[in-house]
């Protein structure tokens, strides 16, 4: 239930009810992860709760380290209490695909975390041929790549064809 209230206040722009929220929400899934250790559901669950406090993070130019390091660790309980969880690798991708935008922006080299980010990708989409979420973190990854190649005066069009070939 918190998580969702999270959600909704995240949506409707009530950034702190909806970080409060999810911080309920993170304390309920980490409760329930250690009575439940082996339930990747679970681990899944709390991954995307930190994930959503990574967007807020993000867009509030906040440090985004306090989030990413707990969702990247439930997203690995996850995949060790499920191997053949597309879902948590999703969810690596999209957590490696918003920090490489934070890195993009402040001039940094978005391309050792979007390498991170594609590797997930193909890890969900391996697992689930049909996975969107991992399709399109993929192409928005060589896009990211080509737009950083554009920048210093690359030829973005080699990533390009990648994003394409990659879906």
């Amino acid at each position: 239930a918190r998580f969702a209230a999270g959600i909704a206040a995240k949506d409707s722009g009530r950034k702190e009810a909806a970080r409060e929220d999810l911080n309920l929400a993170i304390s309920a899934f980490n409760a329930a992860t250690a009575m439940a250790t082996s339930d990747a559901s679970i681990h899944e669950s709390l991954a995307e709760a930190w994930l959503q406090l990574l967007n807020l993070d993000i867009w509030d130019g906040r440090p985004y380290r306090s989030a990413l390091d707990p969702l990247l660790a439930a997203c690995d309980a996850a995949i060790t209490s499920n191997p053949r969880s597309a879902n948590a690798h999703s969810k690596k991708a999209r957590a490696y695909f918003l920090v490489s935008e934070v890195l993009l922006r402040n001039g940094q080299d978005p391309r050792p975390v979007l390498d991170l980010s594609i590797q997930n990708s193909l890890a969900a989409k391996k697992l689930d041929p049909q996975d969107a979420i991992a399709l399109d973190s993929i192409g928005n990854c060589y896009i990211g790549i080509a737009h950083y190649a554009m920048k210093k005066g690359q030829d973005p069009l080699p990533f390009l064809e990648r994003a394409l070939a990659a879906i």
